[in-house]
C-alpha cells in the first residue's frame, strides 16, 4: 500500500466535498439575488 497516495486520495476527496458544498452555496445565493432582483 502507498500510503502517500492514500493521504492525497482523501485529501482531495476531501476538498472536492468542501467545493462542492462552497459551489451549492453560491449558487443558491445567486439564484436568491436573482429573485429580489425580478421582483423590484
Amino acid at each position: 500500500m502507498n500510503y502517500e497516495f492514500i493521504g492525497l486520495l482523501l485529501i482531495a476527496s476531501c476538498a472536492l466535498i468542501y467545493f462542492s458544498h462552497y459551489l451549492k452555496k453560491e449558487a443558491d445565493r445567486i439564484s436568491k439575488l436573482r429573485e429580489q432582483s425580478k421582483e423590484h
